[in-house]
């Protein structure tokens, strides 16, 4: 932003150097993580645990604790 403000003729190069170059090695760096987690994600979606952790947890806390029931299943699952 600061960039933007003093020189606006320097964002595309603030942007296709500094930038692209960091945001790149932090893709390469936690690609894996974020593909191993969309894995994981889509087979508990299609086996049916999260929809039955989900119930579980509703049927525990109750349904008028919603916010304390999605707190719940993010910590779980």
């Amino acid at each position: 932003f600061a960039v933007l403000l003093t020189d606006p003729s320097h964002v595309l190069p603030f942007f296709s150097s500094i930038f692209m170059e960091k945001m790149a090695g932090f893709i390469k760096l936690y690609f894996p993580v974020f593909l191993l987690g969309a894995i994981f994600g889509k087979v508990v979606e299609m086996s049916g645990l999260a929809a039955s952790i989900a119930k579980t947890i509703v049927r525990l806390v109750g349904a008028k604790r919603a916010i304390l029931a999605i707190v719940l299943m993010g910590a779980i699952l």
